[in-house]
């Protein structure tokens, strides 16, 4: 079986090779097998960006740096993204996109039981993390609001995960 990736933009060819579509571009990406490991990078882009505000306003001290060194952080990545990672990549012209698996398929595909079991367990123990420290902090306001997302989104993806364990024990 060939490796399949994950994400947003990934979509199956006819001949069930990962494609990228570019929501911006509207264009097609064949994903080789060798170029895996720098798509994954490159999609995380997102999470690097929201580690680094994290990271920059603990260190900083001051949020307005810390966004406007991140905005050019994630600038960066874009750029080198959009302008040197995709064109080295194979264009499909007049592609379909139509075969897009769901996360909780993908997941099922990958069939990596210890993994899931893991990705449960540590997104609950997000969740409840997230919630003890919101109350320990007493927050409010946005920052509650953002709490209560994550969270919920920590639930949400346990949950996810705990229907892929189920599906794959089948």
């Amino acid at each position: 079986m060939k490796k399949k990736l994950r994400g947003i933009n990934i979509y199956l060819d006819e001949l069930d090779r990962n494609v990228y579509v570019d929501p911006i571009g509207k264009e097609a990406y064949l994903i080789q097998e060798s170029n895996f490991q720098m798509y994954n990078f490159y999609s995380n882009r997102f999470i690097l960006v929201i580690g680094a505000v994290v990271l920059f306003a603990s260190f900083f001290g001051s949020v307005s740096l810390s966004v406007a060194i991140t905005v050019l952080l994630f600038g960066l990545l874009e750029f080198f993204f959009r302008r040197r990672f995709l064109p080295t990549l194979i264009k499909l012209d007049n592609f379909k996109p139509d075969r897009k698996l769901s996360y909780e398929d993908q997941e099922t595909m990958h069939n990596d039981k210890k993994k899931t079991i893991l990705k449960v367990i540590m997104f609950i123990l997000l969740g409840v993390l997230l919630g003890i420290n919101a109350y320990m902090e007493g927050y409010q306001g946005f920052e509650l609001g953002l709490s209560v997302v994550f969270v919920l989104y920590a639930a949400f993806m346990s949950f996810i995960n705990l229907k892929v364990l189920i599906k794959n024990r089948k």
